[in-house]
């Protein structure tokens, strides 16, 4: 029985250190993939698309709680949301400035509705392109088809939130009875504010990273990255709690400024910490380290052409002063798969040949001078190094000379040589 219990013990440690191995290689290569996308950069451009639109989009949900006769009940739940958030010293005169614009947008009738809803739908579609490209996926064709599904879905979540906020006064009325009639009275606010907006942020977030990429993620995985999601949020409204009470005292200093400025950085630290759960998922779900294996699934002659063929199209537009090319436009000059289109150009950012940069999403430059690129050089990212003092078959040794023979009749031949060619 001792050595079965030892046995076990033994095989616990194991399964512990194979957990943190992952967990560890999980991390490293989210890091590096949330670096090479630029997630500060996303993070920023949807700050500034939820400030444009915040105003609109509930000025736009007012329209329907009039109908049901919760609209003060919408600010009372939202302003209770931002005190745990933000404080009551900044919540409150957001809310006060929040409701008189979204009253005042109100005004416009039926034009100004409209308008509204054009707004909240560019969001929805900002929100959705910046996912999809955490998760290096193309947006489902057909924009007047998305948008009408963005149009139907605004309708379905509003109205959902009007029977929920419907409901919940009632609902927080059965609690508050019954925990005031034991001892239980001081986890009245636990159950009936901060467990329905845990819940409800999960289950956006669950809802984010599983339907939104026009992708099939699994819904473990989904799970797994709103339980991070939430759990970052959490650590992250306690920290930012702290940080707003310590310098309160620079409300003297700014004025109602100081509320927009901290505004504006919880709206940054939020959508930054969504999307690198969401890059998390997207390494979790399709292991990109994986993928860049040594050669591509390809035949030979298809990996050099399809290679060289990418990277001149990289330097042509870069040398006629075109900027950087998108995957999408490579995607579509050349006919080729998106995963394999990635693949290259995984290998090739990797090996120093081209720079990923951001313009309006994922592009890529040349990294060197187009004289300093050697065809061979791409030749040899394409099937690793060759050493011939490795070969320990005959039919290794057959290959790597191949291989030899084939770099070295290419010589000093550049990419702007062949770009002088064409």
């Amino acid at each position: 029985m001792k050595a079965k219990k030892s046995g076990e013990a033994e095989v616990t440690k194991e399964s512990i250190l194979e957990w943190l191995k992952r967990t560890y290689k999980l991390i490293l290569l989210s890091i590096n993939a949330c670096l090479k996308d630029n997630v500060t950069i996303l993070a920023s451009g949807l700050v500034y698309s939820t400030l444009v639109s915040i105003v609109p989009f509930v000025a736009f949900m007012m329209a329907f709680f009039s109908i049901f006769g919760i609209t003060e009940q919408f600010f009372s739940v939202l302003l209770n949301l931002l005190s745990d958030i933000l404080g009551s010293s900044i919540s409150d005169p957001l809310i006060g400035l929040l409701k008189q614009y979204s009253t005042n947008a109100m005004g416009l009738g039926v034009f100004g509705l409209i308008s509204f809803i054009v707004t909240a739908i560019f969001l929805v579609n900002k929100i959705y392109s910046v996912v999809n490209q955490m998760f290096h996926t193309q947006p489902s064709n057909g924009t007047i088809r998305r948008f009408s599904n963005f149009f139907l879905f605004l309708i379905i979540g509003v109205f959902l939130i009007s029977v929920i906020l419907s409901f919940n006064s009632s609902i927080n009325n059965k609690i508050s009875t019954v925990l005031g009639q034991n001892k239980l009275s001081p986890w009245r606010t636990f159950f009936t504010s901060i467990i329905p907006q845990f819940a409800l942020i999960w289950c956006l977030l669950f809802i984010f990273y599983k339907y939104v990429p026009n992708a099939k993620v699994k819904t473990k995985n989904a799970i797994f990255g709103a339980n991070v999601g939430i759990i970052a949020l959490g650590i992250a409204n306690y920290i930012f709690k702290k940080v707003v009470t310590v310098t309160v005292s620079y409300s003297v200093i700014y004025g109602s400024l100081a509320s927009i400025l901290f505004v504006l950085l919880f709206v940054y630290i939020f959508w930054y910490i969504v999307l690198v759960c969401a890059k998390i998922v997207y390494v979790k779900q399709f292991k990109p380290d994986l993928s860049q294996v040594q050669g591509q699934p390809e035949l030979p002659v298809n990996q050099i052409s399809q290679a060289i063929n990418m990277l001149m199209i990289i330097c042509k537009a870069y040398k006629d002063g075109e900027g950087a090319v998108s995957d999408k436009v490579i995607v579509r000059k050349l006919a080729i798969p998106p995963s394999l289109v990635y693949s290259y150009l995984q290998a090739l950012d990797k090996n120093g040949i081209i720079l990923t940069v951001t313009t309006k999403g994922i592009a890529y430059v040349p990294a060197k001078p187009l004289d300093a690129i050697y065809v061979k050089d791409v030749v040899a990212v394409l099937y690793g190094e060759v050493n011939q003092k490795s070969a320990s078959t005959i039919g290794e040794a057959v290959s790597e000379q191949l291989a030899v023979a084939g770099l070295d009749a290419m010589g000093t031949l550049t990419i702007e040589n062949l770009l002088e060619r064409v």
